[in-house]
């Protein structure tokens, strides 16, 4: 970001917010919950030190790219959530006839009261804002916006600003229609969400289940892993983990597609 009179002005080089960056504290937690879990699938089953470790340092790759997904879906949605409050504010500003400065002022200081400083929307419209101080077109700023996050409702909605305002259209109807559609794609995927994450919940404790009997058979010393399998034990086992691995795919692919 360039700064003239003490305000972020609108540059090609700056970093884009469409994937989160990790800290080191969301290496740490992936990386612990992943190996932790891959290193007790292995040991339950196989019963060998290396095997496990091996499997452990798997998971701990597989944990920090899982966790890295599930928080770039958050930021995605928080991003939204953030986007559809300025929607709501452009709309009361266009439909008392304030021009387009005036009316992303008016949303600066409205997010101001919404969300922290920190917040993504909140710093993009203070860079249009000072842009358009500044002789920025609309266009370029709110394309500059684009680039800078994931969600399609945000690309879709500038394409058809910069339409609009191109052809000196009704901002005002754009921003109406813009946000009622947001807000109920926003209702439906909570609830979608809401859904999938009781089915998930179902499918985790189905495929926990297996490792929880070994366990609670040999707590109960109903069976007994010996220290060192036979050929024949090694492939009924190792068939069992690929049955898990596949039925864990399975159901994740199948969550991804109604999501």
């Amino acid at each position: 970001m360039n700064v003239k009179g003490g305000r972020k002005v609108i540059s090609k080089n700056k970093k884009g917010y469409a994937s989160v960056t990790l800290t080191w504290q969301h290496y740490l937690t992936g990386g612990i919950v992943g190996g932790s879990i891959f290193y007790m699938m292995m040991d339950i089953v196989y019963k060998q030190l290396l095997l496990s470790v091996i499997s452990a340092v798997v998971g701990v790759v597989y944990g920090v790219v899982y966790y890295r997904q599930y928080l770039n879906k958050k930021h995605d949605r928080l991003v939204l959530f953030q986007f559809n409050d300025l929607l709501d504010s452009l709309f009361n500003s266009y439909a008392v006839g304030k021009n387009t400065l005036e009316s992303f002022k008016g949303a600066e200081i409205d997010l101001l009261y919404q969300h922290p400083k920190t917040s993504l929307v909140y710093q993009e419209v203070c860079t249009i804002v000072s842009g358009l101080e500044h002789g920025y077109g609309v266009e370029e700023l709110l394309l500059h916006f684009a680039q800078q996050v994931n969600p399609v409702e945000i690309h879709d909605f500038v394409d058809v600003f910069n339409s609009v305002y191109r052809r000196g259209g009704d901002l005002r109807s754009l921003m109406l229609q813009s946000k009622e559609l947001i807000t109920k794609k926003i209702a439906i995927e909570l609830d979608i969400l809401t859904i999938i994450h009781e089915q998930k919940q179902q499918v985790m404790i189905l495929l926990a289940m297996p490792y929880v009997l070994l366990v609670m058979m040999e707590w109960f010393g109903l069976s007994q892993t010996p220290s060192v399998l036979s050929p024949t034990e090694w492939i009924v086992r190792t068939i069992a983990v690929g049955l898990f691995i596949s039925g864990y795919v399975s159901a994740k692919r199948i969550v991804e597609r109604i999501r």
